[in-house]
């Protein structure tokens, strides 16, 4: 805002001052033609001279402002770049292919500047090939188990084991390279929606393209465009709806075969119908990895084989769906606020 201002004073202040120039030289010019001190000629060119002289000046203005909000930027990327990350490596980390069996033993969270928890006393597992659900209301800390998964965060107390390692001693890339993570907000590239589905690998087959694609749901979206696959997004999607934004990083997820599949509301954006479909199409994808899924909506987790449920960063609850229902506590007065919602969606 403080550079909006200066601009806007700038540019008009620079303006004023040329034409308040040439208005001066204009009136004593004039005065001294009449007066007989200066011929027309020389007043002619001492004008050429003045206005040849104003705009090299407001150029240099120009190039002296855009040195400056240069090195500004550059030092604000510097300090970027020179910032050090908080999530470190041990030295020889493991390299291996893993499993998927996941378990958060006691784990709490919560950020350097704060004095309350995000995640206190977490603790579940989940084994090979199964689907864990979560579920929370905002702000109940169901996205940062996903972050402490992916290690963008490490646990202040307790500890995260994959395959029975502690998470801490993976290679951050190998452990990320094996996890498939679908966020809310999805970052898509500006390139064609074949290279953001295939961003994950270094090379692919244009039929692994479209089965992906098929999976997610978005084949018949993508199809409709003039450009089909060679469609240009935009940046951060922004040809794209939300819907067909998140299913386009859904295929590019399935595309990796990961290991662990993260889906974090993945399916905020889409009807319940298009959801019920992709989640029917991913059984076979799902069935064989384990997978996370994140939502604030049942119908994506009753058929989860666990549910873990969320409450200011404590779990409460947990077991299959049928056992949450029948335990009668916040996971079922949330099924029965839902349930009643689609009633009065479809009355209408």
């Amino acid at each position: 805002m403080d550079l909006v201002r200066i601009w806007g004073v700038m540019f008009p202040l620079i303006s004023f001052i040329a034409g308040l120039s040439l208005l001066i030289v204009l009136f004593f010019g004039a005065r001294f033609i009449i007066e007989g001190r200066l011929s027309l000629g020389e007043y002619v060119a001492f004008s050429q001279y003045l206005i040849m002289f104003i705009w090299p000046m407001m150029a240099i203005g120009w190039v002296v402002n855009l040195y400056k909000r240069g090195t500004a930027s550059l030092d604000r990327i510097k300090k970027i770049l020179d910032t050090k990350s908080e999530i470190v490596e041990i030295e020889n980390p493991v390299e291996k292919e893993i499993e998927g069996e996941i378990e958060f033993r006691n784990v709490y969270f919560k950020f350097n500047d704060s004095k309350d928890y995000i995640l206190k006393n977490i603790s579940f597992k989940v084994e090979k090939g199964q689907t864990l659900g979560v579920l929370g209301l905002t702000g109940s800390g169901k996205s940062t188990i996903a972050d402490m998964i992916l290690r963008f965060n490490d646990p202040e107390k307790g500890e995260i084991l994959i395959d029975g390692i502690n998470i801490k001693n993976y290679s951050l890339k190998n452990l990320r390279s094996q996890i498939g993570y679908v966020p809310q907000e999805s970052f898509l590239f500006s390139y064609t929606i074949e290279e953001n589905i295939g961003f994950g690998k270094d090379s692919w087959d244009f039929d692994e393209i479209k089965k992906a694609a098929y999976i997610a749901k978005i084949y018949d979206n993508i199809i409709d465009f003039p450009e089909k696959f060679k469609t240009i997004v935009g940046e951060r999607g922004v040809t794209l709806s939300g819907g067909q934004r998140q299913r386009t990083a859904l295929s590019r997820a399935i595309m990796i075969n990961p290991k662990i599949l993260i889906l974090d509301d993945a399916f905020s954006s889409v009807d319940t119908e298009t959801e019920a479909a992709i989640l029917r199409d991913m059984k076979d994808v799902m069935g064989s990895r384990t997978t996370i899924l994140i939502s604030h909506r049942i119908s994506t987790l009753k058929n989860a084989n666990k549910i873990i449920v969320l409450d200011k960063g404590e779990l409460i609850e947990s077991g299959t769906h049928d056992e949450l229902i029948k335990k009668g506590g916040l996971y079922h007065s949330i099924y029965l606020k839902q349930q009643l919602s689609e009633e009065l969606e479809s009355e209408l």
